[in-house]
């Protein structure tokens, strides 16, 4: 992942655009996502493809990163990503993801 494109996904965390939803990546009965979907999301807009949809999760961005994402997901009440969006504003992380 490039930094321009993390600093997309950070965005639309932030933008109000996609709501919170938890345990999974995209729940098209309530229009919900977790971070990682939207993330997804945005590929599939940028791409006009759904091959991330069918992977379930962007495998290019660290499994140790998408296991912490997941838990500050869906371990603790929804609060419109905030918890997710600090998390990818580390320094430590971006290196990771970015790498």
């Amino acid at each position: 992942m490039t930094q321009e494109e993390l600093n997309q996904w950070i965005t639309a965390l932030e933008s109000g655009e996609y709501r919170q939803g938890q345990g999974i990546v995209y729940n098209p009965r309530d229009d919900t996502s977790c971070p990682l979907g939207v993330l997804m999301i945005l590929r599939e807009k940028r791409l006009g493809a759904v091959e991330f949809f069918i992977n379930y999760y962007p495998l290019d961005v660290p499994i140790s990163i998408r296991q912490d994402i997941a838990s500050l997901n869906d371990d603790y009440p929804v609060d419109n990503y905030q918890r997710v969006i600090q998390y990818l504003r580390r320094e430590d992380i971006q290196s990771q993801i970015t790498a």
